[in-house]
Order: structure tokens, then C-alpha cells, then sequence
């Protein structure tokens, strides 16, 4: 891939975030809302508000809390248009100081930053990345776009959060390293 030349030079990571959640603007009735990937399911979990968080998600306390952060935070920066899918990244007191800067583990990857962007991180109350994007009139007939257009979020010191798209055209590939691949 970084090799492409002409070829695109878009690549997707895949983040390791916990859970991964739907929020945006309901295209029915525009309100905001969260949800896990049940958004999705014949009957939706769709939460507009905490209430409904512990209604619909009670019998599962950790998902309840990233939900309410999400719900609580991700109104800040959302378009005021879409639907979109994220991996929570943390959320509360899931952040550790290190030596070298800060640190979270979502899931089973530890995630480490260190200079400006960790001084972004520890200012944040909710960190997301953003990996799909939704189109459609209604959630039962949205079909998923991997490539989500981000760049309508807003920015929020509350919120960090990035897309999982990575522009590879600046890597340098050298030949030395491609040989050592090799």
C-alpha cells in the first residue's frame, strides 16, 4: 500500500476501542442519540436520554457509563447532521499518567501519547475514533460507508477524538526497509 505511487494513499486502521457505539442526529426525527451496535437490531436500542441508557442497558453497568459519557459529551462535536460508529477510547478515569506522557487501554491494546496530543487527551473527558458513517431516511434501511466524512465534527477540549483513516502519501518506505521486510 505505501508503495501505491498514484494508487490511493488512504488506509483504514483498526482501533481497538470498547464498545464500539452509533450516535449521530436520527434521520426520522434529527434528535441526538446513542447507541451500542443493537441501534441495528429488528427492535432498536436507541437512547436519547440517560433514562433510557438504563432501560435499555441496565443489566450491563460498564456499557452504561461509556453510553452516558457518549450521551453526555458527543453532542459537542457531532455533526448536526448523520449517523456515525465509533470505538470509545476512554471515557471518566480510564486515562493513566506515564512517564513519557498518557495512556489508555480500551480493550487489550494499551494506547500511549505523549507531547501535544497528550496534553489533548488529558484535558478530554470522552475519546472516540470514528470509523463508519450511515446513509439513509430511516436506521432500518442505512447502509454503512467505511470511509466517514469527519470533517464536520466540531472540536471540543471535552472530546478527543480522530478518524480512523490514515493518509500514507508523506511515509517514506525506503528501499533498506523493504529490503529488511523482505
Amino acid at each position: 500500500h505505501m508503495k501505491s505511487g498514484g494508487h490511493s494513499t488512504g488506509l483504514t486502521m483498526k482501533y481497538d476501542g470498547s464498545p464500539s457505539i452509533v450516535f449521530g442526529r436520527h434521520p426520522e426525527n434529527n434528535k441526538f442519540f446513542v447507541a451500542s451496535k443493537s441501534a441495528f437490531n429488528k427492535n432498536p436500542k436507541i437512547n436519547y436520554t440517560n433514562k433510557d441508557i438504563e432501560k435499555n442497558h441496565g443489566h450491563a453497568p460498564g456499557l452504561v457509563d461509556k453510553l452516558k459519557h457518549a450521551l453526555e459529551h458527543l453532542p459537542k462535536v457531532a455533526p448536526k447532521k448523520g449517523v456515525y460508529q465509533g470505538d470509545v477510547m476512554f471515557s471518566g478515569e480510564d486515562k493513566k499518567e506515564t512517564k513519557r506522557g498518557v495512556s489508555f487501554t480500551p480493550n487489550t491494546i494499551t494506547y500511549s501519547a505523549k507531547g501535544s496530543e497528550a496534553d489533548k487527551i488529558r484535558k478530554a473527558k470522552f475519546g472516540l475514533v470514528v470509523h463508519q458513517q450511515y446513509h439513509g431516511n430511516d436506521i432500518a434501511s442505512m447502509r454503512a460507508d467505511s470511509s466517514p466524512d469527519v470533517h464536520n465534527f466540531n472540536q471540543h477540549e471535552d472530546v478527543w477524538h480522530k478518524s480512523a483513516e490514515h493518509d500514507t502519501s508523506k511515509i517514506n518506505y525506503s528501499e533498506k526497509s523493504q529490503q529488511q521486510f523482505r
